[in-house]
């Protein structure tokens, strides 16, 4: 498979993923605790990251002093957001959740032109 073919594979798989986030969104948080599936999508999310920084040896950069701060806070941000989401898609319905997907675009670009 050439690479063409290949990323052309990837995008129409990602659309897929990104067409089902809702719903799924929406039945995990009905069945499990918000707090716990925010929790377990991001340790299973950093999985495909530590692999790939244990392929290139880099996994001690994780735990270097100057950038154990700055790491933390990333994860404390990206985390608080993911609970935020999955506690208001409890709440509401998957077309709603579809919705809320679809402005987090417009929000990004108004708090990185205040915050950055």
């Amino acid at each position: 498979m050439n690479k063409e073919k290949l990323g052309l594979t990837f995008a129409v798989l990602d659309m897929i993923t990104y067409g089902f986030l809702p719903i799924a969104a929406h039945y995990f948080v009905a069945t499990i605790d918000p707090l716990l599936f925010g929790g377990l999508a991001t340790l299973i999310g950093s999985i495909p990251i530590l692999g790939i920084l244990k392929k290139q040896n880099k996994v001690h950069d994780m735990f270097r002093k100057d950038l154990f701060k700055p790491l933390l806070a990333i994860a404390v941000i990206l985390n608080c957001s993911t609970i935020v989401f999955l506690l208001g898609t409890k709440i509401t319905s998957s077309i709603n959740t579809g919705l809320l997907i679809q402005t987090e675009p417009i929000y990004a670009i108004v708090f990185g032109s205040l915050f950055l």
